[in-house]
């Protein structure tokens, strides 16, 4: 039985892990984003 918890806990972990990946990843993605439209909107007002 100990290796069905361990096989569990390891499982919540990654899902943990993953999970918080995901959401900094996006978020990462999303300023990365807003700053690119940021300066493009600049860029097509300067000309």
């Amino acid at each position: 039985m100990k290796n069905v918890h361990q096989i569990i806990g390891a499982g919540v972990v990654f899902g943990l892990v993953s999970l918080w990946f995901g959401l900094t990843s996006g978020v990462v993605v999303g300023l990365v984003a807003y700053l690119g439209l940021r300066v493009a909107t600049k860029q097509i007002k300067a000309d």
